[in-house]
């Protein structure tokens, strides 16, 4: 069963984006690893719809699927394979580089953690958990409001395919590769960089901060949120790509497998549909308006809505019969009447907390560089506006714009520290910065939320030894 299992998250997470970019040669297979999550995202959506319509949504089904897709990367990709059996790992070790390790070790902690824990009704992943169950059983789950399904989705293949729902622990594990795969993109982009390494290893350190700051211990709660923190992440990945690759758009296929990408926060959650609809602005614009430019965002949008809308407009049909079925505005109502003033006040505290005082400065500073504009103008700010006004009360619908406020942030820190060089003589100056900003990612992390955490765990461990002892 744990071996089939296994295989089970690995349909989940890699193994049909891996045989869809076979198609892609001139991608390395760092680059490809990455990419197959969200493409195997999306083709898991299109996959496990088609065979529940079919009625064909089996054990049997999704194993000659299996060795299908096994059969084609053995093929395609043993000399790759061959290559990762002699890989020799070599690290240099700067601060910098020592400080993404120590956060790897700090994610690899949570997610170890997260495997053996006890999980209550009240927990996020168990409403995706009934949702995937319900798909598993071949039937639309009936109460999912206008959630989109991707992530149940992802967790109903692996009760079918180890034949049991039963067993949770597979279905709980799907979420373990989306925060931990920030850590494949990042060392592309650092990779790619010619020019500035230290601005993407800044943009990376200020994101963990971030996401830490925001989820602590519920990083791998099961909230789908850190699918679209990774598809943010993707974005910025993406946008350096075809930065770098001016023949990128000539291909038809290369922008569908853009449309593919950026469809998958869109079905992952109804705020990822922010993300699906500014990204193709982000990646396409190149600093003027041309027909090329006109042209391909037609290609992608006209795609992008055939692919994510469709659900919604389900959804909406189904919210003219029955409007309690719409969660959003039962958000809404929590939010609704205070004043704006007020709500910018609350959020900008919820999610800055007592560093606020450092971050306002800092996204001032970067509107010196066009690329902090752009991001500030398209992404943060107008989402910003949104969340803050509509849905302000809870802080994880605003984590998937994190990685472009560590790509502004990052900008700042740059621009600053260039300011200090050409002023002062001072050695070490970005081992400095970097030490300051662990110092603060120490202190500055507000702890009280860190201990109603542990508090609330060790409640529900007494609940279960309670109840054990009343058997």
């Amino acid at each position: 069963m744990f071996i089939i299992g296994v295989f089970s998250l690995l349909q989940c997470w890699i193994l049909p984006g891996l045989v869809l970019l076979i198609l892609f040669k001139n991608l390395n297979f760092l680059e490809k690893l990455f990419l197959s999550i969200p493409l195997s995202f999306f083709i898991n959506y299109i996959l496990v719809f088609t065979l529940i319509f079919l009625k064909s949504f089996t054990q049997g089904i999704l194993i000659v699927v299996l060795i299908i897709e096994l059969i084609l990367i053995f093929y395609f990709y043993w000399n790759i394979i061959k290559k990762i059996s002699q890989f020799n790992l070599t690290i240099n070790l700067e601060i910098n580089n020592l400080m993404i390790i120590f956060f790897l070790f700090i994610f690899l902690f949570l997610a170890v953690n997260s495997i053996v824990k006890i999980h209550l009704p009240n927990d996020p992943l168990t409403m995706w958990d009934l949702w995937a169950r319900e798909l598993a059983s071949g039937k639309l789950p009936i109460n999912s409001m206008e959630y989109p399904l991707g992530y149940s989705i992802l967790q109903s293949i692996t009760y079918v395919i180890i034949g049991t729902k039963k067993i949770e622990f597979f279905a709980q594990a799907v979420q373990l590769i989306f925060p931990l795969s920030l850590f494949l993109v990042f060392s592309q982009m650092v990779t790619n960089e010619t020019k500035d390494k230290f601005l993407i290893k800044i943009t990376f350190l200020i994101t963990i901060f971030l996401i830490l700051n925001q989820f602590r211990f519920a990083l791998f709660a099961g909230f789908v949120d850190t699918v679209l923190v990774l598809s943010s992440c993707i974005i910025l990945y993406l946008i350096q790509y075809t930065n770098r690759n001016q023949n990128f758009f000539n291909s038809n296929k290369n922008i569908l497998l853009l449309i593919i990408i950026l469809s998958v926060p869109g079905i992952t959650k109804q705020t990822g549909v922010f993300l699906s609809l500014i990204s193709p602005i982000l990646i396409v614009y190149k600093n003027k308006i041309d027909k090329n430019f006109l042209l391909n965002l037609l290609k992608m949008y006209s795609f992008i809505f055939l692919i994510i809308f469709p659900w919604y407009v389900y959804k909406f049909l189904e919210f003219k019969n029955n409007s309690d079925s719409l969660n959003a505005l039962n958000l809404l109502s929590l939010h609704y009447d205070e004043l704006y003033l007020t709500k910018i006040k609350n959020t900008l505290q919820l999610i800055f907390g007592k560093s606020l005082i450092l971050f306002l400065p800092l996204f001032l500073i970067s509107f010196l560089r066009s690329n902090s504009r752009k991001i500030i103008l398209l992404v943060i700010l107008p989402y910003y506006l949104f969340w803050s006004y509509f849905y302000g009360h809870d802080a994880r619908n605003f984590a998937l714009i994190l990685p472009f406020i560590g790509f502004v942030l990052a900008n700042s820190v740059e621009i600053i520290i260039n300011v200090l060089k050409k002023n002062l003589k001072i050695k070490f100056l970005k081992e400095i910065f970097l030490i300051i900003g662990l110092i603060f990612v120490v202190f500055f992390i507000n702890q009280k939320r860190s201990y109603e955490y542990m508090l609330d765990k060790q409640q529900k461990q007494e609940i279960l030894r309670n109840s054990e002892n009343l058997k």
